[in-house]
């Protein structure tokens, strides 16, 4: 008689720099656009190939109590840098980053121009 048995296992993220590697032809990344100490996410968009290479396109979740001109994000789970474009719908305002500020595990993006209107736990591009 077979027995039954049960286990759990833990969940874990996959870094996405193992996962391209394992594309055929290889990809390369423009790391200079990296943030160091983060982590690029499975399944992070990138865009097509310019110079054999490619650049993560860079998203965020927005978290509560952001506004037009501050917007609250995870730290260490975007890549945005200063000067780095921000806008949160296609075809709508985008300005650049003037600072990022860290408190309590929370990224704050500024911009110097008020962006369109921020929805908690949409995404800003």
């Amino acid at each position: 008689m077979q027995q039954i048995t049960t286990k759990s296992e833990k969940l874990t993220k996959k870094h996405i720099i193992a996962r391209i590697s394992d594309v055929p032809g290889g990809v390369s990344l423009v790391m200079s656009t990296l943030v160091a100490g983060s982590v690029v996410a499975q399944a992070t968009p990138l865009s097509a190939p310019a110079s054999g290479k490619r650049t993560v396109s860079k998203q965020a979740i927005i978290l509560a109590g952001s506004s037009t001109t501050a917007i609250k994000v995870e730290e260490l789970t975007h890549q945005f840098k200063v000067g780095d474009f921000i806008g949160v719908k296609t075809a709508g305002k985008a300005y650049a980053i003037t600072s990022i500020a860290n408190a309590s595990r929370v990224d704050t993006l500024t911009v110097g121009t008020a962006i369109d209107a921020v929805t908690t736990w949409a995404f800003i591009y």
